[in-house]
């Protein structure tokens, strides 16, 4: 991954999203609920990458920059547990969380969500466009841009989350 960090204020979203592109990628961030600037009870982090390159470097399309920081208020919103179900998850064998994860009750909360489908984040409703799935607005997006791109990871904290655990 490239080193250039180029900080994009998205000032369509009012909700404090941004992003940083990066040469073969880009990194969208998103803050709910601020209290103060840079302080908020949510986070949520989208890095968007392509497969293949294009002629430009993927930092230079601005709807990308868009799209990342757009996806990160999704993850912050809709709380996937997974970018998608791996094949062994879908036909309920190997990869499975083991005896400790179902006996926290962790697995059976993942098992509610993902029986309406939305634990993965592909296959959720868009939070902006519930018509469309996150799969689909990103195949739409490489359509128009050229170079097809994928969610590599993303991350989501919430102010005091799991400390019940404690």
């Amino acid at each position: 991954m490239g080193k250039e960090w180029q900080p994009q204020a998205d000032a369509d979203s009012g909700q404090g999203g941004s992003s940083l592109l990066l040469l073969s990628g880009c990194l969208g961030t998103y803050l709910h609920q601020s209290a103060a600037p840079g302080l908020g009870r949510i986070a949520a982090l989208v890095l968007l990458e392509s497969s293949t390159p294009g002629p430009e470097p993927l930092a230079s399309v601005p709807a990308v920059g868009k799209l990342s920081s757009q996806l990160a208020m999704h993850v912050a919103g809709m709380r996937p547990s997974c970018i998608q179900h791996t094949a062994a998850q879908q036909a309920g064998g190997v990869g499975l969380p083991g005896p400790a994860a179902v006996a926290d009750g962790a697995v059976q909360q993942d098992m509610e969500r993902e029986g309406e489908g939305e634990a993965a984040l592909l296959d959720q409703p868009f939070l902006l466009d519930p018509a469309l799935s996150v799969r689909l607005v990103l195949q739409r997006q490489a359509e128009r841009g050229g170079s097809p791109l994928h969610v590599a990871a993303f991350l989501r904290l919430q102010c005091g989350e799991g400390l019940q655990q404690l």
